[in-house]
């Protein structure tokens, strides 16, 4: 596996495999410059009918200055009150192939205005709050439970440091310096190894979030994400 990590990690991505063109590598980079190109927000964690509560919002917005307030990203925002609140995006990719492994590389670029030294209430604005990264073979499901709080049921993304089976801890929301200033912030995954295995019909989906341990307001812009797979042989 690490091998075949290494090799991820130095493609191009460009070649496909001869069975029927269906590639055995992919990759794709969004910057939000042609709107949301089919990435939905969702949220979880939450007491059900808490949404306003909780000021649950996402949509399409201009980059905040000193940033380039030219530049549309997708912006998500909520306020969190019950110390554990998830949010995310996500998308579906088809075309892959059927019931296949691969590794994925994960790259995300988000405009954060929270320091990491920053201190609130439960925890940092900055660095109690995680960028994750994820993907699986079927559809992300957000519903009640039988205590009445909103989950994503069906992925294991971890707990806010931790990661799970479907997702990786990427890094904080964190940016350097004192200042609660806008900055673009960047991570990747090339470090830690994440594989996922597509559905029966060659579908994956794929989903980039943050899980708070901050009980206040956070609000992220994501402005461009990548991802790279690579059949696992």
């Amino acid at each position: 596996m690490r091998f075949l990590w290494i090799a991820l990690l130095g493609l191009s991505l460009s070649f496909t495999g001869c069975d029927q063109d269906i590639p055995m590598s992919f990759n794709t980079s969004i910057d939000f410059t042609n709107g949301l190109e089919g990435w939905e927000a969702e949220f979880a964690d939450y007491p059900a009918g808490a949404e306003g509560q909780f000021q649950l919002s996402s949509e399409l917005a201009l980059l905040p200055s000193p940033l380039d307030n030219t530049k549309p990203a997708f912006k998500v925002s909520g306020t969190n009150q019950s110390d554990d609140l998830l949010m995310f995006i996500y998308r579906e990719f088809t075309g892959l192939r059927p019931n296949t492994e691969y590794a994925i590389l994960f790259q995300v670029q988000i405009a954060s205005q929270y320091p990491e030294s920053s201190v609130g209430i439960g925890g940092s604005p900055g660095s109690s709050v995680y960028l994750k990264a994820g993907a699986k073979g079927e559809a992300p499901v957000v519903q009640e439970s039988s205590g009445g709080m909103m989950r994503l049921s069906n992925y294991d993304l971890g707990n806010q440091s931790t990661g799970g089976d479907d997702g990786i801890v990427m890094r904080t929301i964190g940016i350097e310096g004192e200042d609660f200033e806008w900055t673009l912030i960047e991570s990747d995954n090339s470090t830690r190894e994440f594989f996922a295995t597509s559905d029966d019909q060659g579908r994956l989906w794929f989903l980039f979030g943050t899980d708070s341990g901050f009980e206040g307001n956070t609000t992220v812009y994501y402005n461009r994400l990548t991802i790279n797979l690579a059949e696992v042989q």
